[in-house]
C-alpha cells in the first residue's frame, strides 16, 4: 500500500536500499544513512510547500 512518506521510514528505506541491486539502476538516487534524513526533510517540506501553495 502507498502512503506518503513520512520521517518513521527512515530504516525500512535504508535497508531496501541496502540489497544492493538498487545501485545498478541509472535513473535511482539511493540515500544512505548520512543523507536519509535531510532528504526525508527536504521531502516533507516540499508537499508542505505544495499544500500551502494550492489554499492561497
Amino acid at each position: 500500500m502507498l502512503r506518503p512518506l513520512q520521517r518513521e521510514d527512515a530504516p525500512a528505506l535504508l535497508g531496501a536500499a541496502a540489497d544492493g541491486q538498487l545501485w545498478n539502476l541509472t535513473f535511482m538516487v539511493v540515500q544512505h544513512a548520512g543523507t536519509i534524513g535531510r532528504y526525508i526533510d527536504t521531502t516533507l517540506a516540499g508537499r508542505a510547500n505544495r499544500h500551502r501553495s494550492c489554499r492561497s
